[in-house]
This record gives structure tokens, C-alpha cells and sequence, in this order.
């Protein structure tokens, strides 16, 4: 039989434990407590006050406008029927996010002989994945069809320019040999069109055509090489440019990341 003493001391060990159990959970109750007021004492600041170093962060840089003009660039001398497809997916993707140019660019001849298959697949896809034409050609002479509707806001159809690297030279060409008050040199129409001028780039539409005068909003390359190979140098001061990977294995879900990560930039054009 346990004694008076046992008893006892068992009674004080119940004690013990049962007012460490108390202190603890009071301890995790406080200091939970004290995690949920200091995230709203965060939020608070957050949102009342804003210092002198925020504010001049914030002011650097703005939001790029929603994008209406993509650049692709693929480096790839043959294509096989899984780039067919991929360029496909690529023109579908862009038709739904409500581009109104696509411009293909290519430094090799390969690209001139896919038109054929890249309209033949646009037939299959476009009345399953898009609500409206999409009209393919080569070079800058656009069809009349897709220019007639550049200046309707609300346009369904999406034209898609085919250019290798001598569609790339022709602008500047045809407005170098322009003859006028003034004969510009090759070079000297080139140093110009990079700076930009709104009524040179006036000119080389006139000269190439309106899709030659078009900036692209965002440009994606293909095929491995962090390069334009050549692409239009003229129209890229403004574009963001992203690396791709491969063709054949670009997948929708990529597309859209790189459109999100496209919108969450804040361009700050060298400020």
C-alpha cells in the first residue's frame, strides 16, 4: 500500500505538469498573438506611409502597354512537321491573346518554303481555336485585306509576316535608294532608324510597307541562341526580348508565363 508521503508527492508531480502544460499553451497563444499583430502592424505601414526611397523606386519605371505585335525569332535551317505544329500552337496562342502582327523571322531560306504548310495548318486550327482569319505572307508587302483593318480597334484578324534575312535588309534599302532633297547612305539610314524617328519610321513604311513600321511589343527566340540573328533592327528599341529553348517542345503553358512575366515589367527605356 503506497503512504501518506507517496501520495503526496505524486500529487505535487499532477501539480507540476498540469501548470507547465498551462504555460505552455499560454506561451504559443502569445506569441501567435504577437505573429498576427505584427503582420498588421506591417500591412499598416505598408499602406500609410511610403519612404522617400520607395517613392523614388516607384517612379522609375512603367508598366509596358498591352502587347500587340510579337517577334519570333527561330534559328533553324530545316523545319520538320513537329515545327510546323509548334508554329502553329505559337500563331493559335497569339491570336487569342489578341495580337494583331506576328512577325517570323528567320536568318535562313527555310522559312520561305514553310508558308504553304503554315496556311495549310492554320486552316485546321483556326476554326476550332480562333473566332477569325489569320492571314499568312511573306516579306512586308501585306495583304490589302489585314491592312484595311489596322485601324479598327476592335479587329479580329491577325496578320503573320514571313521575313528571312533579306526581307530584314529591305526597308532600309528601298529607303536608301529613295531619291528626294536629301540621298541617305546605307549606314546613315541605319544609325537613323535606331534612333527612331517618327518620321523616318513614316518613311520606311512607306517605302517597305505599314507592317515594317510596326514595333513588336515582345520578341521570343528560338532554336538555343541568345541572338536576334539580324531581326529588324530598327523596331526593337521598345521590345522585351525572351530566350524560348527549342521549338518543338514550346508548350502553351510557356507562352502564357512569358506573357505573364512580360506584363508584371516595368520598362524604365534607360532612366
Amino acid at each position: 500500500m503506497a503512504t501518506l508521503s507517496d501520495r503526496r508527492r505524486g500529487f505535487l508531480v499532477d501539480r507540476i505538469q498540469s501548470i507547465a502544460y498551462r504555460c505552455v499553451a499560454l506561451f504559443v497563444a502569445f506569441a501567435s498573438w504577437v505573429t498576427h499583430q505584427w503582420r498588421r502592424f506591417k500591412i499598416y505601414i505598408a499602406s500609410h506611409t511610403t519612404s522617400r526611397w520607395h517613392r523614388h523606386r516607384e517612379a522609375r519605371g512603367r508598366r509596358p502597354r498591352e502587347p500587340r505585335v510579337l517577334g519570333v525569332v527561330l534559328f533553324q535551317k530545316s523545319f520538320g512537321t513537329q515545327d510546323d505544329q509548334a508554329l502553329s500552337r505559337i500563331l493559335v496562342w497569339a491570336k487569342q491573346q489578341g495580337f494583331r502582327l506576328c512577325i517570323l523571322y528567320c536568318p535562313y531560306d527555310g522559312i520561305r518554303d514553310r508558308i504553304g504548310s503554315i496556311r495549310e495548318l492554320m486552316k485546321w486550327a483556326e476554326p476550332y481555336e480562333t473566332p477569325s482569319r489569320v492571314l499568312v505572307w511573306q516579306g512586308w508587302d501585306a495583304p490589302e485585306e489585314w491592312v484595311d483593318g489596322m485601324g479598327e480597334d476592335d479587329a479580329m484578324m491577325m496578320g503573320v509576316a514571313l521575313l528571312s534575312a533579306q526581307h530584314a535588309e529591305v526597308p532600309i534599302s528601298a529607303l536608301s535608294s529613295v531619291r528626294g532633297q536629301h540621298m541617305y547612305s546605307h549606314d546613315e539610314v541605319l544609325e537613323r532608324a535606331l534612333q527612331a524617328p517618327e518620321s523616318l519610321k513614316e518613311a520606311i513604311g512607306r517605302a517597305a510597307g505599314p507592317a515594317a513600321r510596326m514595333d513588336p511589343d515582345m520578341i521570343m527566340i528560338f532554336g538555343g541562341i541568345s541572338s536576334l540573328g539580324g531581326f529588324p533592327s530598327w523596331s526593337i528599341r521598345n521590345s522585351e526580348m525572351y530566350d524560348m529553348g527549342q521549338l518543338g517542345v514550346v508548350t502553351r503553358g510557356k507562352l502564357d508565363a512569358v506573357l505573364k512575366r512580360f506584363t508584371r515589367t516595368k520598362q524604365r527605356f534607360g532612366r
